[in-house]
């Protein structure tokens, strides 16, 4: 008698559990159905008319860059105007036998389990084997080539990156309030950590150059500014962690296709190129994405990610710097931005970062490295 009764009480605890559940679900389809309805209701044809065509390269990094082609659509305002272009290289093997993840399958994915609406009909994607990794600029110049369809706007952003809410509507906001004909909009964003969940430090950034260890050439990091700046900033360096810019920037000056260039040096080269071309680099004033720590990426795949970053840190060929010519010259840039390729230095007024009357000894004053 006992034993019928707690079964009884069992078997309703266990309806009214699957009851809750399926009704939770069902709000939060609910919900997601009002909320995408709210965001293609609020879209204009002026947003249509602001599309934005997203380069992501991805090297063996598909569930990260899974998640953040997820944040991209979820945070986006106007998600209709977004498209977004992947070069991956990836690895198949009876090692690492998920290393040919597809990365538009596991974004949609997760879209049913978190029951929203899936865009994936608004992602290109080319896959490549590891082995054929010739660097970030090479990822990005094959997404221009093959996968741009015009759209009025470029974004570049890393396979392990975090949006803030409306982001598309900020870096347009952004980018109109740049005092310049021909702005980019550039950052090294802010770090967060994704296996801890910690953002690691707040506030608007922008990029400098610092030297290795050992003074040789360096790379990028990002400085914080204290005090938030009224108006985009005019910067020496591009950061295709996050950049910005009219179309027209990447017909004038596409990524160098060139092979084997390292990812700081790539984004040297292609600021060097677009400045000297007559467009002005701008770091927002705002927070608009966070960049994720490369240990984001699954410590099983230590041995060919190593094996891309030997490929990709070779020498660089002297020519993609001896093309690099425009309106102003390649030596007016090193004068200024304090990085010479020539000399393969980075020169100590290379921290500073920043153009013209901001780069004054006050405002340097007000500024700080967020990894001290």
């Amino acid at each position: 008698m006992h034993l019928a009764l707690w079964l009884c009480l069992a078997a309703v605890l266990v309806l009214a559990l699957v009851l809750g559940t399926t009704a939770s679900r069902r709000r939060e389809r609910v919900r997601q159905r009002r909320r995408n309805a709210e965001r293609f209701d609020s879209m204009t044809p002026r947003d249509a008319a602001n599309s934005i065509f997203v380069i992501m390269p991805c090297l063996a990094d598909e569930r990260a860059c899974a998640d953040t082609l997820f944040d991209l659509f979820d945070q986006a305002r106007c998600p209709w105007r977004v498209t977004v272009g992947i070069v991956h290289h990836g690895a198949p093997s009876a090692v690492f036998h998920d290393m040919h993840e597809d990365v538009v399958g596991l974004y949609g994915a997760q879209c049913a389990a978190r029951q929203t609406v899936d865009f994936s009909d608004r992602v290109k994607q080319a896959w490549h084997p590891i082995s054929e990794a010739a660097g970030p600029s090479a990822a990005r110049s094959e997404a221009w080539r093959d996968m741009f369809a015009r759209e009025r706007y470029i974004m570049t952003v890393d396979s392990h990156t975090r949006f803030e809410p409306g982001w598309d509507d900020l870096l347009l906001a952004q980018y109109g309030r740049c005092r310049a004909a021909q702005p980019v909009l550039t950052t090294f964003p802010p770090e967060f950590d994704a296996d801890m969940g910690v953002v690691l430090h707040q506030g608007a950034t922008f990029p400098r150059a610092i030297a290795s260890a050992d003074g040789s050439f360096g790379t990028l990091a990002p400085a914080v500014f204290q005090a938030t700046p009224a108006a985009p900033t005019p910067v020496w360096f591009f950061c295709s962690k996050l950049s910005f810019a009219a179309s027209a920037a990447w017909v004038q000056c596409p990524p160098s296709a060139a092979p084997n260039i390292a990812p700081a040096e790539s984004d040297l080269l292609h600021g060097a190129r677009l400045w000297c071309a007559g467009w002005d680099m701008f770091a927002p004033t705002c927070l608009i994405v966070r960049h994720g720590r490369r240990h984001m990426r699954h410590s099983d795949r230590a041995a060919d990610i190593g094996t891309a970053r030997r490929i990709a840190a070779q020498a660089v060929p002297q020519s993609v710097w001896t093309d690099v010519q425009g309106l102003r010259t390649l030596s007016a840039y090193i004068a200024g931005s304090g990085v010479d390729p020539h000399g393969r230095r980075v020169m100590p007024h290379a921290l500073h970062g920043l153009t013209g009357p901001d780069a004054t000894a006050a405002e340097r004053a007000q500024r700080h490295d967020p990894n001290a």
